[in-house]
């Protein structure tokens, strides 16, 4: 998905993703994100199968040639207790062409 919304944004692409940076957060993650998003949707969403650290995220922004603009801890005030929900905005500034050439997007 991330490929596909770099290929169609021309200057900032906004993500927003639950992240962990301990085991006991990773525990709370696998417990209830699955169950709030199954509620929100009316069970209609499974539970996610991944989620990554924030210097994960970093490194795979790096890896697609994504910089990022800013990070920002978002949520409602006491969802910070159990839920750490990350707001990334990257800037999509170079795009490779045919032949190794490189465009840049203006």
């Amino acid at each position: 998905m991330l490929e596909e919304a770099v290929r169609a944004t021309r200057h900032r692409l906004v993500v927003t993703e639950s992240v962990y940076r301990s085991r006991s957060e990773r525990r709370w993650l696998d417990l209830l994100d699955g169950r709030f998003n199954g509620y929100r949707r009316g069970g209609r969403m499974s539970a996610a199968l991944a989620f990554g650290r924030p210097e994960e995220w970093l490194a795979l922004f790096a890896a697609r040639g994504l910089r990022v603009a800013a990070t920002r801890w978002i949520g409602w005030r006491l969802e910070p207790l159990v839920h750490h929900p990350l707001l990334f905005a990257l800037d999509v500034s170079v795009t490779p062409l045919f032949g190794g050439c490189l465009l840049t997007r203006a």
